[in-house]
């Protein structure tokens, strides 16, 4: 199954059938999937002492409405730290009273305690999400209203959220729910909320602790009954003001989460490129450097040595242009491997990266050529180009050569290196032609998204750059490539300190 499941078919229609989709996002733990349960007992009726379950509770396994059942979304539902939601599943819904219809999507928790990399995916598969509709009549931020301050795992959620939702949707669609508490009893900072994400459109507060309270500690109790029922009422009237609210809103397109990630993709594949050039410049510095000895050998004792040709192999590695789709991994292009060349597969860089299951390099989950899974793939017409140009070096291993015969060597010596610089020359031109177009690309992001954290982003990048010239032989190749590393990580600091 699909990690974008939709629970019921339909399509959006004009008018009074107007299809809302609302995106829920939040960190792990704060009560998404028990919103959904609650929105599911509003449209279908459910009362206190007949509840709706679509998503398990630790009190409430038992899941009723069966049409909405997601086998495959759940974890350990005991584990508040991790995401009981592994993808991103479509509750769909029509009103009863007015025929208007919400769909509304639950997410993975962010700050999963499994760390980075599935903090990584999950907002990869949050993004895809959003790209699918279309449009979004709002972005729906869930947070739990208990917490008195901004803790590590409340911090780190709000990063990933600012640094992921455009401006243009966060600006005119974005609202909040607080969740496990009222108006009176809510502690977290708006004002917190406000400087690192966005100021909401509307603020909602929702006590839906009924779904993870026992019930056999109120049912029979007459004053913790009382309180029960008084939640759920205002629950229910919260969720009726929350629809009227997203119902008022104008919906807006996601094509900026698409030029966010054909902006983040370019950039991986301009660095991957500037890296093959640093290992290109380091070849053209060791000939060099042969070239340069011999010269200087040539010209100390022209006696010395006699005429011995052999010719020795450059190759030369870098990223071309290709006529047709391949399918390259992000984490391992830089290792010069094509998944799989002139890929058919019906995708664009917008589209859904489960499709790469079933990519022809895909055995199950994993890649033949590089290992890793579907969702760390992607369709780009480029291509990795090797080419082993011959160079024709003069080298002596006979003794008393003549005269005239040392100075031609040196001549081709000569002639050598002035071809050589010359090939260093553009690779160097290129290299800063890659880097304006990272900087480009950057300053492109920020437009679209201003908190976007430039310096998580690039992070991973500038360690590989940073192992790639250590390695080079040449210390101006090496001096080279760490001032291309200074400069983006000055860029990084720059552009994400403008954010906040």
């Amino acid at each position: 199954m699909s990690a974008f499941f939709s629970t019921t078919a339909g399509s959006a229609n004009d008018g009074a059938n107007k299809n809302h989709i609302v995106l829920l996002v939040g960190g792990t733990g704060v009560g998404k999937s028990t919103l959904i349960n609650a929105i599911v007992n509003h449209f279908r009726q459910g009362t206190v002492d007949n509840i709706k379950i679509a998503i398990s509770t630790h009190y409430y396994k038992n899941v009723t409405e069966r049409d909405l059942y997601r086998p495959d979304s759940e974890n350990d539902i005991e584990n508040v730290t991790t995401s009981t939601t592994n993808g991103c599943y479509n509750y769909e819904f029509k009103d009863p009273i007015n025929h208007r219809r919400f769909t509304f999507i639950d997410t993975p928790g962010l700050s999963d305690t499994r760390g980075i990399d599935q903090d990584k995916i999950n907002i990869d598969r949050i993004t895809h999400a959003a790209m699918k509709t279309g449009h979004l009549s709002a972005i729906v931020v869930v947070a739990s209203g208990t917490e008195a301050r901004v803790t590590a795992s409340v911090q780190n959620t709000l990063v990933l959220l600012a640094g992921n939702l455009p401006d243009d949707i966060t600006n005119k669609n974005l609202l909040l729910i607080l969740t496990k508490t009222d108006r009176t009893g809510a502690c977290f900072s708006l004002r917190d909320f406000a400087m690192k994400v966005a100021k909401p459109y509307e603020v909602f507060y929702m006590n839906n602790t009924i779904f993870s309270s026992d019930p056999a500690t109120w049912r029979n109790d007459g004053e913790l009954r009382e309180e029960v029922d008084i939640n759920w009422q205002k629950s229910q009237r919260t969720i009726r003001k929350l629809l009227d609210t997203i119902a008022s809103l104008q919906a807006s397109s996601t094509q900026s989460f698409h030029k966010m990630k054909q902006a983040r993709d370019m950039i991986m594949v301009q660095i991957t490129a500037i890296m093959m050039d640093i290992g290109n410049l380091n070849a053209v510095e060791e000939k060099l450097d042969a070239v340069r000895i011999g010269l200087s050998n040539s010209k100390s004792d022209q006696q010395k040595y006699a005429s011995f040709k052999t010719t020795t192999i450059s190759t030369k590695t870098e990223m071309v242009e290709s006529e047709h789709h391949n399918t390259l991994c992000r984490e391992h292009v830089n290792d010069n491997i094509i998944c799989h060349e002139n890929c058919v597969l019906q995708y664009t860089p917008n589209g859904d990266r489960a499709i790469f299951k079933d990519c022809a390099c895909m055995s199950g989950n994993r890649c033949d050529k590089c290992g890793c899974g579907p969702d760390r793939h992607m369709h780009v017409k480029q291509t990795v180009q090797v080419t082993t140009p011959s160079i024709e070096e003069t080298l002596d291993h006979m003794k008393k050569a003549q005269h005239d015969r040392e100075l031609q060597l040196q001549s081709q010596y000569i002639n050598q290196e002035n071809q050589m610089q010359q090939d260093k020359n553009m690779i160097e031109s290129a290299m800063k032609t890659k880097y304006q177009q990272v900087e480009s690309l950057c300053h492109e992001l920020q437009g679209i998204c201003k908190r976007f954290n430039f310096v998580n982003e690039l992070n991973a990048i500038v360690a590989v750059l940073k192992s790639k010239a250590a390695s080079s032989t040449s210390m101006k190749v090496r001096a080279d490539a760490d001032q291309i590393i200074k400069n983006l990580e000055l860029l990084a600091d720059q552009l994400t300190n403008r954010g906040i």
